[in-house]
Formats: structure tokens, C-alpha cells, sequence
């Protein structure tokens, strides 16, 4: 441990791939092995010599470890079960009881990139993988770990345009120049215009231009009114499934199991509020992109 140094708190777009494709690696053997590592998170993962290493084998086995007050990141207890992990990095399922499997790694993984990178967040395709491998239901994620690695080295990848698309989008440019060109000459009679009479021709009037106008702010209100009706609902599952919770503080209570058992809830409850709000909040990244794009072209 004394060989590697503690992680940044923040990573850019371009380290958070590599270290996703160097910890994935890591894991891959582990899972090849049937070992599932169990509390994947940033405090587990150090630097040397500019290489991302996985640490802290302490929990890989499937059996329970007692409560220690001194430990810095406590296991969760929940009623006559013992959860092994750190909360906001263990699986859902995990939580509801279930053996941990391959994929329970795979998940925290994927919350450790939101945790140190917000680029993630901002960029569509990159949130995109990042939430299938968050998905409540183990079946909907990744098959492999080595996978969730790959699909998001490809989404974290800038894109190059290959040299036909450059060379369609220049014909298909000439062509409409050509035919706006033929609809001005034949507008006036055949005859060709002077250049003052380009310079007086105002986009304003242009009727077609004004239509699609109008179609873009149309579009642009609907996309607005479904913005404001999906975070209402948003709202309204946060207040219905941690707002009996708003305000408690757990380490304020002084009785251990009490204590443990208050803290489990919270854990479930806001599992539960992803869970039920994993489809609204895609959908609500969707209608962001969109509105961005619809306002750059009005």
C-alpha cells in the first residue's frame, strides 16, 4: 500500500477511461477466478508510476465480517443479514439479500466513474453505458465487466468523421446551392439578378424559412412542457420515498443497532428512488440535448 499513492478527487473524461479499462482488467482475472472483489470505490483504487491499481482484498470472500466502529467505511447490517460493501457502491440486489456475482462489481465501478468524473455526467452516450451498468436489474447490465470497459472507451472516444461523410455533406451542399440558385433565376423570369438585388433579399420574408420557424418553436415548447412534467414527477418520488428521512442524521444516534437499522433504510430508500427514477432522469438528459440543440438552430 505504501507503493501506491490515493486518487485524485476528480478525474477528466480521458483518465476516467483509463482507469475503467485498467481496473476492468484487474477485475476480468478476478472474475475469471470466481472472485468477486465486493467494494469497488475510489479509496480502493491507487496510482503508481501513472498506472491505476486495484487494492484492499479484505472482503473478496462471501462471508460475513463483524461491525467495527473504527473502520473508515463500516459494512452495512441490515435485519438478520449482513450487506459486506460501502454505501452508494453496493448493488441493489446486493442489498435486497442476494449473493454477490461478477456484475455487483461491475456496478460499483460504474458509481465510482460518476463519483470522479463529472464530465460523465454532461455527456449523453458517455451516461448512457454508465447507466446500463447502474441498472437495478443485474440482467440489464453488461455481460462482463470487460464489456461495460469497452462500451465506454468507445462512448469516451471522440468521434473522427470519415472523409465520405465530409465529402456527401459537400455535395449535398452543392446541390442545394444549385437548386436555391435555379429557384431565384426562375422566381424572376429567367433573368439573372445584380448583385444589389441579392443584397436587398431579406431570410425574413422567405415563407419557408418562417415555417420551419415555426415548427422548431412548436417543437421546442412540447419538449420544454415534457421536460417540466418528468422532473414534477422526479419531485414527487423524492418526497414520497426519502422525504421521511429529510433531515435525519444518523450519527446523531447513539444507540449502535438503532443506528445501523436507520441507516439501512436510507440506503434502501435511496436505492429504491433510482430505481424508480433511472427511465425519468434518461429521458430528462434526452430532453436536455435536444432543447440545447433546437435553441442553437432557431
Amino acid at each position: 500500500m505504501d507503493l501506491g499513492e490515493r486518487l485524485p478527487k476528480s478525474l477528466s473524461l480521458a483518465e476516467c477511461r483509463r482507469l475503467v479499462a485498467e481496473i476492468a482488467s484487474a477485475l476480468d482475472k478476478l472474475h475469471a477466478s470466481s472472485i468477486v472483489h465486493r467494494d469497488i470505490k475510489p479509496q480502493n483504487i491507487l496510482v503508481r508510476d501513472g498506472e491505476y491499481l486495484l487494492a484492499d482484498f479484505s472482503v473478496v470472500r462471501a462471508t460475513a465480517v463483524r461491525h467495527d466502529a473504527s473502520l473508515e467505511n463500516p459494512t452495512i447490517q441490515g435485519e438478520g443479514r449482513m450487506v459486506v460493501g460501502t454505501r452508494g457502491y453496493i448493488s441493489p440486489e446486493v442489498l435486497e439479500g442476494e449473493e454477490p456475482t461478477p456484475s455487483c462489481d461491475q456496478f460499483a465501478l460504474a458509481a465510482t466513474c460518476l463519483e470522479l468524473c463529472d464530465e460523465v455526467a454532461k455527456d449523453r452516450r458517455v451516461l448512457g453505458v454508465v447507466q446500463r451498468a447502474l441498472s437495478a436489474k443485474p440482467a440489464l447490465r453488461f455481460a462482463s465487466v470487460a464489456e461495460f470497459a469497452s462500451a465506454f472507451a468507445s462512448a469516451t472516444t471522440p468521434r473522427r468523421i470519415p472523409r465520405i461523410v465530409l465529402l456527401a455533406v459537400a455535395a449535398a451542399a452543392a446541390i442545394v446551392a444549385a437548386v436555391v440558385g435555379w429557384k431565384v433565376f426562375h422566381d424572376q423570369g429567367g433573368k439573372a439578378q445584380s448583385n444589389e438585388s441579392f443584397d436587398r433579399y431579406d431570410p425574413a420574408i422567405d415563407k419557408f424559412a418562417a415555417s420551419r420557424q415555426e415548427g422548431l418553436r412548436k417543437q421546442l415548447e412540447a419538449y420544454e412542457k415534457e421536460m417540466a412534467e418528468i422532473k414534477r414527477k422526479i419531485a414527487a418520488k423524492h418526497a414520497e420515498i426519502l422525504g421521511p428521512y429529510a433531515g435525519v442524521d444518523v450519527f446523531k444516534i447513539k444507540d449502535t443497532n438503532e443506528q445501523l437499522r436507520v441507516a439501512d433504510k436510507i440506503v434502501d430508500a435511496n436505492t429504491k428512488f433510482m430505481k424508480e427514477t433511472i427511465d425519468l432522469k434518461q429521458r430528462l438528459a434526452e430532453l436536455t440535448d435536444m432543447i440545447k440543440h433546437l435553441r442553437a438552430n432557431q
